[in-house]
């Protein structure tokens, strides 16, 4: 599969690998969801002023596959009446791109393709100060576009935007075009770009099952979010492969007892390395 993937945690604290930005775009050691660094953008809320932007373009074309992973949190939102983009996923056809925003009409969080022709909104209220965790997988490639989304694990209907042309996917941009005063931050930007099928990746198994504690699934999702298969696939090999493997683990900053499965016992918040 061609697949070519970015991914960017700001961890250099500079934001280096976003070659175009504008506006207040800032590095910040206290917007980071994990990590030492995460991304703010503020809006001035002035005629003419736009919100910051940043902008990572693919080197090759012939992608109309994407998938997107990232953490948000909004620290401060327009008024009703102003949008306040967050993201959006661009194609090479120049239109119809993928969109998603906190919505002007409800204030909650939106998404769209090929403006209010096809769009769906979360009807959620984003509570200033906490971080979401958003994921889509969006198409390009016929002349039906599509996005397949999920927020904080719930998974919203497909949206659909027919009589498209067929295209690719081109670039991510992070901010808005618009004059809205608001501010909000981002972190752990995962997208994989690719000319076969994606999709959303399978959810954890249901927690409580075997030796794990009920909120497994969620700590392994907090320390692999850039790479959102990795905790899904992480937490069902654990299940497989039981204690013996666990056993060489080196658990560290002990908080949480596991439960004992055949003479095991382990603790856990976090490990050195894996």
């Amino acid at each position: 599969m061609a697949l070519e993937v970015f991914q960017d945690g700001f961890e250099d604290g500079q934001g280096a690998a976003w070659p175009t930005r504008t506006g207040a775009w800032e590095v910040a050691a206290d917007a980071a969801h994990e990590g030492d660094y995460g991304l703010r953008l503020s809006g001035l809320g002035v005629s003419g002023a736009h919100f910051a932007t940043s902008t990572v373009k693919w080197s090759q074309t012939n992608r109309p596959y994407a998938h997107l992973d990232l953490w948000f949190r909004c620290l401060q939102v327009p008024a009703l009446g102003t949008s306040m983009g967050l993201v959006t996923l661009q194609n090479t056809a120049g239109v119809n791109h993928f969109d998603f925003f906190v919505s002007n009409v409800s204030g909650a969080l939106r998404w769209d393709l090929e403006g209010a022709i096809a769009w769906h909104d979360s009807g959620v209220v984003p509570e200033l100060g906490r971080w979401y965790h958003f994921e889509a997988v969006v198409y390009y490639g016929d002349s039906t576009y599509w996005a397949d989304v999920r927020l904080d694990g719930v998974q919203y209907p497909r949206i659909e935007s027919p009589g498209s042309t067929p295209t690719s996917t081109r670039s991510l941009h992070l901010g808005s075009n618009s004059g809205a005063q608001g501010q909000w931050e981002v972190d752990q930007v995962y997208i994989g770009v690719s000319d076969e099928e994606l999709s959303l990746p399978d959810l954890p198994p249901a927690s409580g099952s075997g030796f794990l504690p009920d909120n497994m699934s969620t700590k392994l999702a907090s320390l692999y979010p850039a790479l959102p298969d990795t905790a899904a696939r992480f937490y069902q090999w654990i299940q497989d492969n039981g204690p013996e493997w666990c056993d060489v683990i080196d658990f560290v900053e002990t908080e949480t007892s596991l439960p004992s499965s055949d003479g095991w016992h382990a603790y856990w918040t976090s490990w050195s390395s894996f």
